[in-house]
């Protein structure tokens, strides 16, 4: 369970495995028709100590409203996210219900709505894309030919054919950067001392005296 690369700057081959990165899981949903002609699009990003994201999942389709929960559910099932964010124009249920099957299935998420900020969608998607771009940080695999499509051809597309490059533009709205191993050590070995240290800084039980009157 890693991610293995090329570093583009060095050249060199590089590793995460998947419990060093931060994964995120976004959402664009749709209107939810059959008919509609944009699709739905959930996309699961992972970014990694060093500010690398990798797109772990892309995918995209004309799914009904259960269809979807389905799906981010799926997904959330196989990469653990942190946080899920679901956008909040278009499908305005999708939040409530991914909530509700959180509570039926007893298994919760955190979930953020993610927000346009009345900046049109073009120029939101270049603004969140343009810098990991440029600087050779987004890693998208062979097999997201979708999304890899739609970032070549951005914005030439017809704009109901950018549902899956807009679920990533959401991203940087969540992303952390992950942990690696050795510093996860670290802390859980500092954690530890302090736990054990809790005998000696620790307040004892309390006690009151009676006033004199």
């Amino acid at each position: 369970n890693e991610v293995r690369f090329t570093d583009p700057v060095t050249q060199k081959p590089k590793r995460w495995t998947l419990g060093e990165l931060d994964v995120v899981i976004t959402v664009d949903p749709n209107s939810g028709k059959p008919l509609a002609p944009d699709r739905a699009a959930v996309v699961a990003h992972g970014i990694s100590p060093d500010d690398e994201i990798f797109i772990l999942s892309s995918r995209s389709d004309r799914w009904s409203p259960d269809e979807l929960i389905d799906a981010i559910w799926a997904d959330c099932g196989r990469w653990h996210p942190r946080v899920v964010g679901i956008e909040e124009a278009g499908q305005q249920n999708t939040i409530y219900y991914f909530e509700k099957r959180c509570s039926k299935e007893r298994l919760f998420y955190h979930i953020e709505a993610l927000k346009h900020k009345n900046v049109e969608k073009e120029k939101r998607i270049r603004t969140a894309l343009d810098s990991p771009l440029r600087a050779r940080r987004l890693f998208v695999q062979p097999s997201a030919y979708t999304l890899i499509n739609q970032i070549q051809f951005f914005p030439q597309l017809a704009v109901h054919n950018w549902d899956e490059i807009d679920a990533l533009s959401h991203g940087p709205q969540l992303y952390r950067n992950g942990q690696k191993e050795s510093d996860r050590e670290d802390a859980a070995e500092a954690e530890a001392k302090i736990l054990s240290m809790r005998g000696l800084t620790g307040y004892g039980n309390s006690f009151c005296r009676r006033a004199s009157l």
